[in-house]
Formats: C-alpha cells, structure tokens, sequence
C-alpha cells in the first residue's frame, strides 16, 4: 500500500483552518481590552412626578420636605434619601376643543401634578447613576415612601450636584 502524501496544497488548506478557527475565537471572545469604569460617589437629585393626585399628598410631601425626613424610594430594590423640594401644578390632558374642532392641553381643576425631588447619595458611572443597587433612569416608575406619604409615580429629572 502506497501512504499518503503530504503536498503542499493540503498544508495551504491546514494554515486557512487555522486561521479561521484563530479569527472566530477572537470575534467571540473580543479583543481582550477591558474598560475602565470610572465611578465617583455623588449626591443626585431626583424628581418624581405623582400625577393626578389630591392636594393632600402635596401638603404630606411638604411637611416631609420640612422636617428633613428620610424616605424610601425604589420598586423592588430601594434606597434612602431626603425630600429637598414639592411642587404642584394642576393636572393638564389633551382634550378636543368642541367649538373650533382642535386638540388642546386643558386644566383638570380636581387634580393635581405633584414633582417631589429626592436627594440620595449615588455612585456615578459612564453609562449609570446608581443608588443602593439600583440603577435610575429618566421615566421609569418608581414609589416613594414615607412616614406619613406615599406614591408612584415617574421619574421625570436625575442631576448630580455637589456639595
């Protein structure tokens, strides 16, 4: 019996799946480069907006925010802070003018909109601010707690500040 022999078409064949298999493990795996993730700690205002409420919780709000009460803010995971500052403004919604036919914003004078800003102490990252475990992202839902108050509601504004 004759052997095989090795020409130099096969080892040509051999170095191309070699280099496939090397080229498909680098697009998997990446390139190996980490990243460096820059945190810093900070302290976050954050607003959360309560809307169609009575006034009762705004006035609730407003003595939390007096006596420098904590609260509890977060779904599932929550983290503490501080009630900084309430506002209120009369709910607003889109209604059809029936006179002239057009969409118009119109007052609701039964409920109200109220923001109530949470300070709390953050982690600050490149792509996150995170607070307690939790990352917080403009207009996701969110509850608040409190002694005497609570709601859900959205998360309408994040900023950092410095103190």
């Amino acid at each position: 019996m004759d052997k095989p022999k090795f020409n130099f078409l096969d080892g040509v064949i051999a170095l191309l799946v070699v280099v496939m298999v090397v080229a498909g493990v680098y697009f998997v795996k990446g390139r190996g480069t980490t990243s460096t993730v820059t945190e810093k700690n900070a302290v976050a205002e954050i607003q959360v907006q309560f809307t169609r409420v009575d006034e009762s919780i705004y006035q609730k709000f407003c003595e939390m925010a007096d006596n420098g009460e904590s609260v509890w803010a977060g779904v599932k995971e929550r983290f503490e802070g501080k009630v900084s500052n309430v506002t209120i403004e009369k709910s607003k919604k889109l209604t059809s003018d029936i006179y002239t036919g057009k969409v118009v914003m119109a007052e609701n004078p039964a409920t109200n909109d109220v923001t109530v800003t949470v300070k709390a102490d953050v982690v600050e990252t490149d792509s996150a601010i995170v607070a307690g475990g939790t990352e917080i992202r403009v207009g996701e839902e969110t509850a608040v707690r409190g002694k005497n108050a609570a709601g859900f509601g959205f998360v309408v504004g994040i900023k950092t500040v410095s103190e």
